[in-house]
């Protein structure tokens, strides 16, 4: 008995060890997650009917993978399922990857044009030095957005990338924080002055990093993604201002993100 008392101890120990390796070892064996995952599409299915089975918005659902408003769906055809409502940006990117050839298309060709006659150029000393808020490819580009209840379309003042919630969101130059507050629309949002009459708005925020009047430095944590404001869901709306006016932000950012 006494032996046993002895050894039960160090017995208990190798039992112990040998499961927990087990658990670190499924834990970094582990896939990523993904932000969506794929339903094929099986006769009797509604946008409805698979939405409310993934507990997410129809509109939500429709948003993620392109769908015209009276669009019919396919047997047998695939859907990108958001994980969450907050997600259908980024099952949107797939989406719009997959139509481009199944590669995620370089973001200078998804950047449409101006809209609007703006012949300033770029200052010389700012052209391609912007670092991106966050990594990711533009899911809603610089222009004149087509659909909705104008004909003419609505002007997006910005580009959009989706990101994770709680992803952190980057100065795009060194500057000073002008505001940062909720806004109509954009929700919570930072504002840099860079000088020179340039300025960035990030916008849709979840949370802030940094407060008015502070400097910060180009790449500096200044919020992080989320949905405020009429946002369908998780991305930074990354506005470029010259002299207070938006102006197509592709001239600016760096031909690829670090």
């Amino acid at each position: 008995m006494t032996e046993w008392n002895t050894l039960r101890r160090p017995i208990s120990a190798l039992i112990f060890a040998f499961f927990f390796l087990c658990f670190v070892s499924a834990a970094i064996a582990a896939p990523v997650t993904e932000l969506w995952t794929e339903y094929r599409v099986i006769s009797g299915d509604t946008l409805d009917s698979i939405a409310r089975s993934h507990s997410i918005l129809e509109k939500n659902l429709r948003f993620a993978n392109a769908l015209p408003k009276e669009a019919a769906l396919r047997t047998d055809s695939i859907l990108l399922i958001p994980r969450t409502d907050g997600d259908a940006c980024a099952a949107l990117t797939e989406v719009l990857a997959r139509k481009h050839g199944g590669s995620r298309p370089e973001v200078r060709e998804a950047v449409a044009p101006s809209p609007r006659k703006d012949r300033r150029k770029p200052d010389a000393t700012t052209v391609r030095l912007m670092t991106w808020p966050v990594k990711g490819t533009v899911s809603s580009p610089y222009g004149v957005r087509r659909g909705g209840r104008s004909r003419r379309g609505h002007y997006h003042d910005g580009i959009d990338i989706p990101a994770p919630k709680g992803t952190a969101i980057a100065a795009a130059l060194d500057g000073r924080v002008l505001s940062v507050k909720s806004q109509r629309g954009y929700g919570k949002t930072v504002t840099i002055d860079h000088g020179n009459g340039l300025a960035t708005r990030y916008s849709h925020c979840l949370g802030f990093a940094v407060k008015a009047g502070v400097h910060v430095r180009r790449g500096q944590k200044i919020a992080t993604v989320g949905r405020t404001g009429r946002a369908t869901c998780n991305h930074v709306h990354f506005s470029v201002l010259r002299r207070g006016k938006a102006v197509n932000p592709a001239p600016y950012l760096h031909s690829t993100q670090f």
